[in-house]
């Protein structure tokens, strides 16, 4: 797999869960030291949001999670387009290893960015 170069800051936080931690740091890939904590533990959690351009009161948000569940990382994501339709772009999917679920997931958040105008 071609790796995708990313701007995007990384966190390390031993904190558990790490979502508040995420919403707190928006645009930055918060990540989880301990990875290895319990079955559905939370690895990483990206979180930007952003106004509706159609709805200035609306926060729309790209949203990215991986977790660890069954011996399998899961990477989970939407991304809303913040137009009135505010249609969302979605992806699911399961890696062997942390490695390559945060790559896919990175190249994910990146051409999503790209794809809605951020």
């Amino acid at each position: 797999m071609k790796k995708a170069h990313s701007r995007i800051p990384t966190l390390h936080t031993f904190e558990n869960p790490i979502r508040p931690v995420a919403f707190a740091n928006h645009c930055v890939w918060v990540e989880q030291v301990n990875k290895s904590l319990q079955d559905g533990c939370e690895c990483a959690i990206y979180y930007e949001p952003y106004t509706n351009f159609e709805h200035p009161y609306t926060v729309d948000a790209i949203y990215m999670e991986i977790s660890y569940s069954q011996n399998r990382y899961s990477i989970s994501g939407f991304g809303v387009i913040p137009d009135s339709e505010r249609g969302e772009i979605k992806i699911s999917e399961k890696y062997a290893d942390y490695a390559e679920a945060k790559q896919a997931a990175i190249k994910w958040i990146l051409a999503t960015r790209e794809f809605i105008g951020r």
